[in-house]
């Protein structure tokens, strides 16, 4: 996720009222081609979810991206 709005391939944007639970500050674009795990034990703490749009709009990037 990138608070820089340049028109960029394989992103959306997404407004802070796009938030279903927690909030972003600012608009931001998520990047789907940037995909990796993470170890769980990791994870200090959820940030938000997204709308159930907004990760349908991700989700359909994502497999177009990997054909």
């Amino acid at each position: 996720m990138t608070s820089n709005l340049a028109n960029r391939r394989n992103s959306v944007v997404i407004d802070p009222t796009e938030m279903s639970e927690g909030s972003i500050p600012l608009r931001s674009r998520i990047k789907f081609d940037k995909v990796f795990t993470l170890e769980k034990s990791l994870v200090v703490k959820a940030l938000g979810k997204v709308s159930q749009q907004k990760l349908a709009a991700v989700k359909h990037g994502l497999i177009f991206l990997l054909g």
